[in-house]
């Protein structure tokens, strides 16, 4: 995490980027940049190091990006059983 904390918006988008994301989740997804985005700036005004953050955040973000995908495909597969 070389950027300042506001950068990780950035991040989580790039970690997100490649999935399309159905508008009736967007609003939960744009939820969780910015509870992570202010999550970054916590750790940050507590002084923890930044490789730390950057681990942690990391680990958030891989977890959230499968259960993502979990979302997605079963999405996917109940429009393709509703057909």
């Amino acid at each position: 995490m070389t950027g300042s904390a506001p950068d990780f918006p950035v991040a989580f988008a790039d970690a997100t980027a490649g999935l399309h994301v159905p508008p009736s989740l967007q609003a939960g997804v744009a939820r969780h940049r910015v509870h992570l985005s202010q999550l970054a700036v916590a750790l940050r005004a507590a002084r923890l190091p930044d490789a730390q953050i950057a681990a942690s955040l990391d680990a958030l973000v891989a977890s959230y990006r499968a259960e993502l995908i979990n979302v997605l495909n079963a999405l996917r597969n109940s429009d393709s059983d509703a057909r």
